[in-house]
């Protein structure tokens, strides 16, 4: 079940507030082990329940400018975490488990068609009190902040637009006791396209360079991994072209 209540404070401003239930029940491949040995199904895995609370704000600042805030509290007994990963990945119920934090986005157009958007993520998730293990612990495989920014432009009569984007993730802990994590990062990434229309036709030519600076950095995690073997290496600096045709009829 989900309730949300709205508040028109004036036009270009309103003010919400939502409650909800959540309910997860293990997967087929959750279930399949219950040792890394591979000896028989976890029929002991409980399903996750949760109460997810948010609330937030929505502003249109002006013609060209807009704004989003939203505070979250999500509270989940009996999640589902990863135990291990050795031979076979096994999974356990972690008893009880807070995840609040906020999330904040911008955008706005400028002159000659240049705009800008920004979204930031700061996101407190750990095992609380009620947990049977490691309280007061975060949670492996969560960031505590993330940022994405881009700046974009675009010639209409070309049908040209293109955009340089930046991502930034904190330190993030592999381990339940969070005795290792992963560095922080930034990279940053420019895409491009163009749009020509021939009668019925219309092709669209599209490039991207990933990671610019050619940056090296973990790209994810293997959280609890039995060999400690955590880390997952990203790509270096790497592109795509493509082009693609579409005719309507």
């Amino acid at each position: 079940p989900v309730i949300g209540a709205i508040f028109k404070a004036t036009p270009t401003l309103n003010f919400y507030a939502n409650v909800g239930k959540g309910f997860e029940t293990p997967t087929m491949i959750e279930i399949s082990f219950s040792d890394t040995s591979g000896n028989g199904p976890n029929l002991n895995l409980k399903p996750a329940t949760s109460t997810n609370i948010e609330v937030g704000s929505k502003w249109i600042v002006s013609d060209t400018t807009r704004a989003n805030i939203a505070l979250f509290n999500i509270n989940t007994e009996n999640e589902i975490v990863t135990q291990s990963g050795g031979t076979y990945t096994t999974y356990r119920n972690a008893g009880k488990t807070t995840r609040q934090g906020a999330e904040i986005s911008a955008e706005t157009l400028l002159s000659n068609n240049l705009s800008l958007f920004a979204a930031y993520t700061y996101l407190d998730a750990t095992f609380d009190s009620g947990s049977s293990f490691n309280p007061g612990s975060a949670i492996p495989g969560t960031y505590r902040t993330q940022l994405y920014a881009e700046a974009a432009w675009k010639y209409q009569p070309l049908g040209f637009q293109t955009a340089l984007e930046m991502r930034h993730n904190s330190k993030v802990y592999v381990d339940d006791a969070n005795t290792a994590s992963a560095d922080e990062y930034t990279i940053f990434s420019v895409r491009g396209h163009l749009r020509q229309k021939y009668k019925d036709w219309t092709v669209t030519e599209y490039a991207r360079l990933d990671n610019l600076f050619d940056e090296k950095y973990v790209g994810s995690v293997r959280v609890n991994d039995t060999n400690s073997r955590y880390y997952e290496p990203a790509p270096g600096r790497n592109w795509i072209l493509s082009v693609k045709a579409s005719h309507n009829f």
